[in-house]
């Protein structure tokens, strides 16, 4: 019996730092990280994640003996609220801070864009797990001290576009924001539609933060032929337009395909009973999401689940295995600790 243990705080956003560290650390001046985000944001809870995700490393890393021969890392937390000014202000302060080697920016790609040419004069690392727009990386700035961990506005609109393609819509509208993040998605729109003779764009309407209605701006761009809504938006305005759009006649409705930032907040807390019901209409006259739901389940993890256990159990069978998941990979009846157990392998869980 080979016995197999994961750890449920591996499960969320982490990074890895590969330092050597001599002894638990404790003792020695701290090596401080900063974290620049928005925190005091009304709607969104991006900042809180990445948070968690950056102390769950920090934990893991000082408990190994910690970094430079055994000095602890620390982590100095900064609210810019979403306000480029305070993002500013709040860079000014840290790079006051002896010792500081690198700063997390959060979700909102204005705060950091703003910040460029103070990164460049100080040369701070600066470590971008959310803001998406393309010209935080591609800055001109060489050398180059800002750092994409995930998604960019250039991958985001293609997939979108790409989606819409499969799905046969060939004609499209955009809502965008009227700040340098919905520039960023406008030039990656242009650049993909010059490149595809399959789709075409019906216009680009521009929406500011917290305007209300919505829902006129996207009637305009269905009436001008589009056959599907692209929404550049956060969690905010993205449950504003999905209950006004509820709200509609179905024969006005378009399906909204929509990039990550609505996923920056507890949208279906925002949206509420509308975000289901406009998910009804969409995907079946009977209103039963249930068959729809298990097929996305499937494709997105249960059928991942199954090639992921299959890889890792001859792995795992051979000696010592480091894998790291996403959480939901990890979870019930069908995660893949469930069906490495079925294969015949002990599995613990740490904590």
């Amino acid at each position: 019996m080979v016995d197999l243990r994961w750890s449920k705080a591996l499960s969320g956003l982490f990074f890895v730092f590969l330092f050597s560290g001599l002894s638990l650390a404790s003792e020695r001046p701290p090596v401080f990280i900063g974290l620049d985000a928005e925190f005091g944001h009304r709607t969104s809870t991006s900042a809180q994640a990445i948070q968690q995700g950056i102390e769950i490393a920090i934990e893991e890393i000082n408990a190994a003996g910690g970094v430079l021969g055994g000095r602890p890392l620390k982590l100095l937390v900064r609210d810019n609220r979403s306000i480029p000014a305070r993002a500013r202000a709040n860079l000014l302060d840290l790079l006051k801070v002896p010792d500081l080697v690198a700063v997390f920016c959060g979700k909102f790609s204005p705060t950091v864009l703003e910040v460029l040419p103070l990164i460049r004069e100080h040369k701070l690392i600066v470590l971008n797990p959310w803001a998406a727009a393309d010209n935080i990386i591609d800055n001109g700035y060489d050398p180059n001290y800002v750092f994409r961990l995930s998604l960019r506005d250039r991958w985001a609109i293609a997939s979108l576009l790409g989606h819409a393609e499969n799905r046969g819509f060939r004609r499209v509208g955009f809502l965008l924001p009227n700040t340098s993040w919905g520039r960023s998605n406008q030039g990656a729109i242009e650049t993909y539609l010059s490149e595809s003779a399959r789709i075409h764009s019906v216009g680009i309407h521009w929406f500011n933060w917290d305007e209300k209605p919505l829902a006129p701006k996207y009637r305009s761009l269905a009436q001008a032929g589009a056959e599907a809504i692209v929404l550049v938006a956060n969690e905010g305005e993205g449950a504003q337009l999905i209950k006004e759009v509820a709200q509609l006649p179905k024969t006005e409705q378009r399906p909204i395909l929509a990039h990550w930032g609505v996923t920056g907040g507890d949208l279906a807390a925002l949206a509420g009973e509308a975000l289901w019901r406009l998910n009804a209409q969409a995907l079946g006259d009977d209103g039963d999401l249930r068959p729809h739901n298990e097929l996305f389940l499937r494709r997105l993890l249960y059928d991942r689940n199954e090639r992921m256990a299959e890889r890792l159990a001859p792995l795992i069978a051979q000696g010592s295995v480091f894998a790291a998941f996403g959480a939901l990979h990890l979870y019930g009846e069908r995660g893949v600790p469930t069906l490495l157990a079925r294969r015949g392998f002990s599995v613990e869980v740490l904590y």
